[in-house]
């Protein structure tokens, strides 16, 4: 750079920060005259001209200073605050995104991060949600969110349907002054994709208490309450807890319990330690007596160091403050004791708003302390309920007071996770059948309901869509092999349709499913175009499709079709020529179908009968002769022979009389030397060597048009 150019740019900065505007402006100018490609230039030329309100010249000379300097955030954030003015305009589409440049160019410019926040919430485009998301996680990093901002982080997650991120969100906000993300956090508490609707009882409970959207939270919660009332009586009535004795007490045991302690314990006030070594002395007698048994905890057994290790947690402030918590609440302490599940069912008129207070309270640190003895316990239960297919618990269980941290609640699933894999192992099985043959619905709708894995998996929260979405997977590579190795458009279509059982699926795999059945929709269609359905004149209805042809109450199944024969006959009458048009399928059970349809040619529908003609051909040619052929060729691999009029077909050739049957001789074509043409509504076989010859009449005899097919299919 040349050192006029530096001293010019020196004398500019200390103009401007002198306050002398115009001198700065003037000797910057000389600046970018003598170096244009200087940025330093520009950006003392933009700052002065911003001050002299000349916002017009500052975002020209700031648009060169980016066009040179592109990563200087500083600029940028400049530029976005001249565009403000220049136009007038706080939410100016060309201020916000040079804004979000700055952010880009440095996520920790201070002022363009606060400036950001701002506009996003002025703004409130879904849009830009995500760049709001970023912008406030910045905020939360470097110095903490208001209680403001981080009811906003909640709507904004609740909005990407980021349910339990919105969770996270509104629970650290709980004790702001405008108690806002109270209503909030019930609401997603009791979305569908949640379903935690106890817990959004108990928050819209707390909202009344502090009287925040009073009159909303009592209407939410009598929607709720009486299915959460059934539901709870229901569980009361199968079962208190679903785990065998010898597991109670296995996760936790409270050493008040142990102690035998009567009555509640006063958190508050100062703790009685003579009556606690009083109970300690008589429980450890106790065990000495009785081997170790406590006959007050139903027997179970300790040793007396576990026994006096767990006493001893008393003495601890903190310990003995988060036993007495538990031990004040007889439904937490009976579900971590015994895994009754009274813990998660709703009352008609309380909950356990004063613990769940303590709950929320980051400082107390009862949250993180509960939570390893809490998420043991009911990954336990939650399995054991599966297990037995205890699908009121399992309901009961997931509908709120699962009261762990973030970090562990993982940790409530694990073994529930592996029982419901257990489930899915048959249907695992039942693709791999498929790949060789073809499944029903049945044996499909089978795995799913009789099992229970489908009412299981629709109860599940969002922590099993990994389970789910392999079951429905599973469910469509099933419809999948279905089509592409059987062929079978229709049943296909019903299997993969049965994903619409489930409830929740990723997004992955309802994009995918929707596009299969529309493929399978299009092709089904396509089979369908040369469906034939018909309504004669006499009231008679006659249809051909893939799976039958039917005439009034006849029906015969397309697999159970063993012949067909058709054919056309012209004769001339008074009034012109007449076509009668003759078609007759027979089954492998002696059911006979016949559409016998004449026409004149001269009349004023003749093309309109042709076509209908034409129609029953193409159905014919479609649906039917496929399966016939079939039929001819497998039993010729077999080792068969089949007659088609006084032609003996066999697995080397065909066989037929000729002559008078008093000098009649025995013809045999081999199928290599086999050649036919049709002709004037004849079939006419012959060896391509010459000699031996013979024809059917394709309209009086079964099959005769398969003989056109067969040496192709032979040869």
């Amino acid at each position: 750079m040349d050192e006029e150019v530096i001293e010019l740019i020196d004398i500019a900065r200390q103009h401007y920060h002198d306050g002398n505007d115009e001198l700065a402006k003037l000797t910057a100018e000389k600046a970018v005259e003598l170096d244009p490609e200087e940025p330093n230039g520009w950006w003392f030329l933009t700052l002065a001209q911003y001050e002299l309100e000349d916002f017009s010249g500052a975002a020209t000379s700031a648009q060169t200073l980016l066009s040179l300097a592109p990563d200087f955030a500083n600029g940028w954030a400049k530029y976005a605050l001249i565009l403000q003015h220049l136009y007038d305009d706080e939410l100016d589409e060309d201020a916000i995104d040079a804004y979000e440049q700055a952010f880009k160019c440095d996520p920790s410019h201070s002022s363009t991060i606060f400036t950001l926040e701002r506009l996003y919430r002025k703004l409130d485009d879904k849009e830009k949600s995500e760049d709001e998301i970023k912008v406030l996680q910045t905020i939360k990093e470097m110095e903490g969110l208001t209680p403001n901002q981080l009811n906003r982080l909640g709507i904004l997650h609740y909005q990407n349907k980021n349910y339990f991120q919105a969770i996270n969100a509104w629970e650290q906000n709980l004790n702001s002054p405008d108690g806002a993300s109270l209503f909030n956090l019930g609401l997603a508490f009791n979305n569908p994709e949640v379903s935690q609707d106890v817990d959004a009882i108990d928050v819209w409970r707390i909202a009344i208490e502090r009287n925040v959207m009073v009159d909303r939270s009592k209407e939410n919660i009598e929607k709720l309450l009486p299915r959460l009332l059934d539901l709870a009586e229901n569980a009361k009535n199968e079962c208190e807890t679903v785990l065998e004795k010898e597991l109670y007490y296995d996760v936790y045991l409270n050493p008040f319990m142990l102690l035998n302690y009567s009555g509640f314990v006063d958190v508050e006030g100062e703790f009685d330690f003579k009556k606690a070594q009083k109970l300690r002395k008589h429980l450890l007698q106790e065990i000495s007596l009785e081997d170790g048994k406590v006959y007050w905890l139903g027997d179970i057994e300790i040793s007396k160091s576990a026994a006096i290790g767990l006493c001893d947690e008393l003495y601890d402030e903190k310990k003995r403050y988060y036993h007495s918590l538990v031990f004040n609440n007889k439904p937490l302490l009976d579900f971590l004791s015994t895994g009754n599940h009274k813990h998660f069912c709703v009352d008609q008129n309380d909950s356990p708003t004063e613990l769940i207070k303590v709950l929320d309270e980051q400082d107390s640190g009862f949250k993180a302390w509960l939570s390893k003895y809490f998420s043991a316990q009911f990954d336990r239960v939650l399995s054991r309920a599966i297990k037995k297919k205890s699908f009121t618990i399992v309901e009961v269980l997931l509908d709120g007071r699962r009261w762990v941290t973030v970090e562990d609640s993982e940790h409530c699933f694990k073994s529930a996770k592996r029982e419901l894999e257990f489930l899915a192992e048959e249907l695992d099985a039942l693709v791999d059948k498929s790949k060789s043959q073809k499944v029903s619905y049945k044996e499909v709708e089978k795995y799913l309901k009789n099992n229970g894995l489908l009412s299981l998996l629709n109860l599940m929260p969002s922590f099993f869509w990994e389970q789910q979405d392999h079951v429905v997977s599973n469910i469509r590579d099933i419809a999948i092999s279905t089509f592409n190795l059987h062929g079978d458009a229709e049943l296909s279509k019903k299997i993969i349709e049965m994903t619409h059982l489930f409830d929740f699926k990723s997004g992955m795999f309802k994009q995918k499913i929707e596009q299969d059945i529309d493929a399978i929709n299009k092709i089904i269609e396509e089979k369908k175009k040369d469906e034939v359905h018909l309504e004669f004149d006499s009231g008679s209805k006659f249809s051909i499709t893939e799976s039958e042809i039917k005439r009034d109450s006849k029906r015969i199944a397309t697999k159970d079709l063993v012949s067909l024969r058709w054919g056309g006959l012209n004769t001339r009458t008074a009034s012109g020529v007449e076509t009668n048009s003759l078609f007759v399928f027979k089954s492998n059970k002696g059911e006979v179908i016949t559409v016998n349809y004449s026409f004149q040619h001269n009349s004023p529908r003749a093309e309109l009968d042709k076509e209908l003609v034409d129609d029953l051909n193409n159905a014919l040619f479609a649906y039917l002769l496929p399966v016939v052929m079939s039929n001819i060729s497998s039993q010729l691999e077999k080792g068969a022979s089949i007659k088609i009029g006084h032609i003996t077909l066999t697995p080397k050739g065909i066989e037929f009389e000729s002559g008078w049957f008093v000098f009649s001789k025995t013809n045999f074509i081999q199928w290599s030397d086999y050649e036919v043409k049709a002709e004037n509504g004849e079939v006419i076989v012959f060896s391509k060597r010459g000699g031996a010859k013979t024809s059917l009449v394709l309209r009086d005899v079964d099959n005769a048009f398969m003989l056109l097919l067969i040496g192709k299919d032979r040869t």
